[in-house]
């Protein structure tokens, strides 16, 4: 599947992994159908996120694929039906997406896209603050480092901070997941420009320095999908900002290349997260961004899942934690 795939992030993993280790099924139904769609095995992807939808019908990061995979079928009939569901669910931004070309022309469409373009306008110009989750023993007299996180394409910071939902306890970090400026929808956004975007990153920032004590030598940037690729970007080009970047299943362009030096000079840390079954097109791009990295003498750790497509991999609560402590070692 196309970029569309970054909405997955907030229902894969928005039960976690429970302390006691129990694997909740949907979260499990949903990175398998990550991986059926980096393998074009759209059928096979229909099963698992219809599986995943009994644990949360209301995602509609996962209706909206279901949509794209029949499509992708020629399945007409059932890519309108779930097309139509997707908006209901505030999913409004889909006409530049390639996946509904076998429907584009059907009169289902037009009045579907014209729905949707209706209910778009409805939702822009809306000004949304940063969604911050504190660790449960915060404290306002002390001071605390910061994790900023950024949601794939099509998803939201609310999904985002639901699946990271305990990486404050389990780190310490404040965590703080700025909504991405392109509005695609009430429950759907984007990162727009690398400027635009880079300014949100940077009042997302302020924002959670003014409302807490935050220490400035402590701050990660982590990104998923299309946030991975501007985690890259703004990691490379503010790189006085950040103690490390985490970019999973991100994209690099080698336009990032003119700030490498900026990185080097600035001892920046890259721990990267990539699955082993992703697309070739996104395997290549993150070994060209980790050689460019190791050429340029800047530090990266490699991290490369097997089994995993284009999802979070594996227990998150683990391999983020693992980043951070590998982060912050000098």
């Amino acid at each position: 599947m196309r970029k569309f795939v970054g909405i997955l992030l907030g229902t894969l993993l928005a039960i976690s992994v429970v302390q006691s280790q129990t694997i909740d099924s949907g979260r499990v139904y949903m990175q398998l159908a990550g991986t059926a769609l980096s393998k074009q095995d759209y059928r096979v992807a229909v099963d698992y996120y219809r599986s995943a939808l009994r644990f949360r019908p209301d995602n509609a990061g996962a209706t909206y694929n279901i949509a794209c995979s029949y499509s992708l079928l020629n399945d007409k009939k059932e890519a309108l039906k779930w097309l139509g569901k997707a908006i209901e669910l505030g999913f409004y931004k889909f006409d530049d997406d390639k996946d509904f070309d076998s429907i584009r022309t059907t009169r289902k469409y037009v009045k579907l896209l014209a729905k949707a373009t209706m209910l778009l306008e409805e939702v822009k110009g809306k000004i949304l603050e940063p969604i911050i989750m504190l660790p449960d023993d915060f404290d306002s007299s002390g001071t605390y480092p910061l994790i900023i996180g950024l949601h794939g394409y099509g998803s939201n910071p609310v999904d985002f901070a639901r699946a990271l939902k305990n990486i404050p306890n389990r780190t310490g970090y404040i965590l703080g997941c700025p909504f991405g400026q392109d509005v695609m929808g009430k429950v759907s956004f984007g990162w727009g420009e690398r400027a635009d975007a880079e300014n949100h990153i940077l009042s997302a920032i302020d924002y959670a320095k003014r409302k807490y004590r935050i220490d400035s030598t402590k701050i990660i940037l982590l990104g998923f999908s299309q946030g991975g690729g501007v985690a890259y970007y703004m990691g490379l080009k503010r790189a006085e900002l950040f103690r490390g970047i985490i970019p999973v299943a991100g994209g690099y362009d080698t336009t990032f290349n003119t700030h490498l030096a900026n990185a080097k000079e600035k001892k920046l840390k890259f721990f990267v997260m990539l699955g082993e079954d992703e697309i070739e097109r996104r395997i290549n791009s993150n070994l060209e961004a980790v050689g460019q990295l190791i050429k340029s003498g800047i530090t990266v750790s490699f991290n490369a899942y097997a089994g995993y497509g284009h999802t979070m991999p594996g227990d998150i609560d683990y391999e983020i934690e693992r980043a951070i402590l590998w982060l912050e070692q000098d």
